[in-house]
């Protein structure tokens, strides 16, 4: 049987044509979370989370009041406490499009026939302690079961490294782990109220509890009150004065040990109350350097995550200067210059490809119209231009992409080279496959053979295999 003739048009590349250079059809990628700075507002009010087992009875809000409906099946859900018609009650988050509430009893807890609720986590903040902050007694050195608020669970869990967080904040920071406050913490299906003291350490909340303070060795200490600030910039203390010569620089710093101190100044005198763990990477636009030229500190960029707009100490970091970006030129491309991608390749903001623009090729359209390219001082392209400000690099594209299937022409059409030259005609009516294709002086065409035997698309019908 005689397949059916499908005459070889790409709609994509016709629309993208006859458009004007704007922007290339792209696909949003993934956002990836890279340093994101912890948060310092202070420590948190509440956290209630409550879970129920499947198709549980709870109340929602209906036209007439709170009316009992079935609930699907959840876990550790989020809530905070409201008050209804004098009674004490659960409201949730929204729960496949519903709040549902529970009803409390004078603990605290789902009232007795609501027993389908299978936990209730709460933390309730009491009350801040304003000027104090937990302070290692004896060997100065702070142990015991310290704790962080799990998120999801609702449940204060244990966390080894909260008790050398602190120390490295009370050695190095002279005890500034505030703010200090008081908490009631009731954990799952128990009425026992455990009184815990919350405080931050680098913007991390942690918890121990009020009666393990002396086992811990650490002390509750009223701090003492800020003196005021001295409009003179502090010098290090030492027989020798120390010159510093600052200039600009530009690269990135790592760290290189826990708990790397921030300072206020270049001589490192003033601290910031900013510790850094190993390995955190940042820009820095400064470098401060002794007058015998040895480098004392670094600059922490203003735009930086951590620290920004502070001093570092270079014996605490490596540091690799940002590599310039490559020279380029720029070339018009002829028009209908059309390229093809057989990835979703990323996205440049720049003829250089140094700019990520956090997006990439499509997968569905794999045909591009072309308006400039890039060239490195050598004089090879390592871009091309496929829309406003969109730049993909030139190993991901090609100017002509493999084909299958058979063409169908007539004797006496003209046959083209790559260099879009006349190269003969079709001698003999028929059906000829076809090998590859690519656009060749802006119409597309099909190779029947050789790289001297491509034909118009438009001169004949394409079938492709099947």
């Amino acid at each position: 049987m005689k397949k059916s003739s499908i005459k070889y048009v790409s709609v994509a590349l016709t629309a993208l044509l006859a458009a004007a250079p704007v922007a290339v059809p792209i696909l949003p990628t993934a956002v990836t979370a890279t340093h994101v700075q912890a948060a310092t507002a202070g420590l948190p009010e509440t956290q209630v989370i409550v879970g129920w087992t499947d198709q549980a009875p709870l109340e929602v809000m209906g036209a007439k009041g709170l009316e009992q409906v079935q609930a699907p099946a959840a876990k550790n859900v989020h809530s905070q406490l409201v008050t209804r018609n004098g009674n004490e009650y659960l409201m949730t988050d929204a729960v496949a499009g519903k709040q549902y509430y529970i009803k409390l009893d004078d603990k605290g807890l789902p009232v007795a026939g609501t027993g389908v609720v299978n936990r209730v986590e709460q933390l309730q903040k009491n009350h801040d302690i304003s000027g104090y902050a937990l302070q290692a007694t004896g060997d100065k050195n702070a142990k015991g079961d310290f704790a962080k608020l799990n998120s999801l669970t609702g449940e204060v869990d244990l966390d080894p490294s909260a008790a050398a967080q602190l120390n490295a904040a009370i050695d190095q920071n002279n005890g500034k782990v505030t703010p200090v406050a008081e908490y009631t913490y009731v954990a799952s299906g128990s009425t026992v109220q455990t009184e815990y003291y919350g405080f931050l350490v680098d913007g991390q909340v942690y918890f121990i509890k009020k009666d393990a303070l002396a086992a811990a060795n650490i002390q509750l200490v009223q701090l003492p009150k800020a003196k005021p600030t001295n409009p003179v910039n502090p010098v290090m203390s030492s027989t020798t004065t120390v010159v510093l010569n600052v200039s600009g620089i530009s690269g990135t710093i790592t760290t290189t040990a826990d708990s790397v101190a921030a300072f206020n100044n270049a001589a490192l005198t003033s601290y910031a109350g900013i510790f850094l763990a190993k390995a955190t990477q940042l820009s820095v636009d400064q470098v401060a350097l002794r007058d015998d030229g040895t480098v004392m500190a670094y600059h922490v960029a203003a735009n930086a995550d951590q620290a920004a707009g502070k001093w570092l100490a270079a014996t605490n970091v490596t540091f690799a200067e940002n590599t310039p970006a490559p020279q380029t030129s720029r070339q018009t491309l002829p028009a209908d210059t059309v390229l093809y991608s057989q990835s979703a390749a990323k996205i440049y903001s720049d003829p250089a490809l140094t700019q990520e623009s956090g997006k990439k090729l499509a997968l569905t359209i794999d045909e591009w119209r072309a308006f400039e390219k890039s060239l490195d001082e050598a004089d090879n392209v390592i871009a091309y231009r496929l829309g406003t400000n969109q730049w993909v690099k030139a190993n991901a594209l090609q100017s002509q992409k493999a084909k299958n299937g058979v063409f169908v022409t007539s004797k006496g059409m003209l046959l083209y080279d790559v260099s879009g030259q006349a190269a003969g005609n079709i001698t003999t009516t028929g059906t000829y496959r076809v090998y590859a294709e690519r656009h060749i002086n802006g119409h597309q065409a099909l190779k029947l053979g050789t790289d001297a035997q491509w034909i118009y698309a438009e001169n004949g019908a394409y079938y492709p295999a099947q």
